[in-house]
């Protein structure tokens, strides 16, 4: 349950003192990719939480710290994937074409393991 403070005016009724996140709709409209993600995954499956992280204003730090997560994650399954395909496929870094190529299939493969890793898991 959730305690409230009150504050007693003139006319001699209290009145709770409320506290209101200080985010606003640009701040969520800034957010990266995966944060976004994050958003609508919260806000399909546990509406509720969405709404009290709106409310009290700890919904965009919480979007920041997934987006930071998923990107780092990302960023870790794409050079490990490439490097070991480069080395099994005998790939020439230098040909633009082929690590384009690689570093696509590897994008794919990193999106996936985010979505299932960060962007769902229960927090």
């Amino acid at each position: 349950m959730v305690e409230l403070n009150y504050r007693k005016e003139q006319d001699g009724l209290l009145y709770p003192m409320l506290e209101t996140g200080s985010q606003s709709s640009e701040d969520l409209e800034t957010l990266g990719r995966y944060a976004k993600r994050a958003q609508d995954y919260l806000l399909e499956k546990d509406k509720s939480r969405y709404s009290l992280l709106l409310r009290t204003g700890k919904l965009q730090g919480l979007l920041r710290q997934i987006e930071a997560e998923a990107w780092e994650l990302h960023d870790k399954i794409v050079e490990s994937y490439v490097k070991t395909k480069v080395a099994e496929r005998n790939i020439n870094p230098a040909d633009t074409m082929e690590m384009t190529k690689l570093r696509n299939e590897a994008a794919m493969i990193a999106q996936e393991t985010v979505m299932q890793e960060v962007i769902c898991k229960p927090r």
